[in-house]
């Protein structure tokens, strides 16, 4: 069995106070439109924490391009698939797809493939109505720095940082909760993969501690789907989820001492937490739950 580390985070107060005021009833009517507005703000602030809970897809590429492993273009969401996707849903969700194999690509300095998941990328966004995130002035950038690696990454960051700042201050939180969710979802997929492929070299261990740390990000990803006022809006989507994570749920987690250690550079690393071990047959059936969830997102 694998052992890995993982420092975990609890759900900020703010997400309680969120489920409490979308499940209780209301008040007096005259407070209702403050109410409102203060149970946005709340739930705003709760998704933003959550975000950075969960790992982004830029992270999971990092250490499928550090094991060693080759770029696989079979894995990614086909290209031509763009056009297909209709829905606010489907659009939200697979933006966050084509976020996450966009990051696949850049890391591995693919600059073909990195074009056309770009332009996947803007297609989705202006279907969204979101423009200005890829706009054709960001997007000529990212052409230019195709060849730089860091400023690519940094530049798709930004995008989708601001892409999840204009929906929530649109009050659209709910289309970005889609993307953080295919983006996560594909990353998964991404390192699922990669990882049974490597597993007859040794050289899928620190994926596979990647995979079994996404115990802790997925409750927070169905906490955070979970806190809109109509949840059931996200429908099978919540229940596949669910069962990724009665799965996940098996895995053994012991609790271990918080450590801070001072590096030479004045920054402090934190290490310890929780520790997770995770058995092959349990990376099989997570391999197999995120595959079946992810091809329902991508299919047009």
């Amino acid at each position: 069995m694998l052992k890995s580390k993982f420092i975990k985070f609890a759900l900020p107060l703010s997400l309680g106070l969120v489920l409490a005021a979308c499940n209780g009833e209301d008040g007096d009517n005259e407070n209702t439109s403050s109410g409102n507005m203060v149970i946005d703000s709340i739930k705003a602030a709760s998704a933003e924490k959550i975000f950075y809970s969960i790992p982004s897809p830029i992270e999971m590429a990092t250490i499928l391009k550090a094991s060693g492993s080759s770029y696989d273009n079979t894995l990614p969401n086909p290209v031509d698939r763009k056009d297909k996707y209709s829905t606010v849903r489907s659009r939200a969700l697979n933006l966050g797809v084509y976020g996450a194999d966009l990051s696949y690509a850049v890391v591995y300095d693919n600059t073909q493939e990195s074009m056309l998941y770009l332009a996947c990328a803007k297609k989705l966004a202006d279907g969204l109505g979101i423009t200005s995130a890829f706009s054709e002035e960001k997007v000529a950038k990212m052409e230019e720095n195709m060849s730089n690696r860091d400023s690519m990454l940094a530049l798709i960051s930004d995008s989708y940082w601001e892409t999840d700042a204009y929906l929530q201050e649109n009050e659209r939180g709910n289309v970005s909760a889609y993307i953080i969710t295919g983006g996560w979802i594909e990353g998964i997929y991404l390192g699922s993969k990669i990882e049974r492929k490597l597993k007859a070299s040794g050289k899928n261990k620190e994926i596979a501690k990647r995979i079994a740390e996404q115990k802790i990000s997925l409750d927070n990803l169905i906490a955070l789907l979970e806190s809109y006022a109509s949840p059931e809006s996200f429908g099978d989507l919540i229940d596949d989820l669910k069962a990724l994570q009665s799965i996940y749920a098996t895995i053994k987690e012991i609790e271990t001492e918080v450590t801070a250690t001072s590096n030479a550079d004045g920054t402090i690393t934190i290490g310890g937490g929780s520790e997770f071990e995770i058995t092959d047959e349990q990376l099989a059936a997570i391999e197999k739950k995120v595959s079946e969830i992810r091809n329902k997102i991508t299919q047009p």
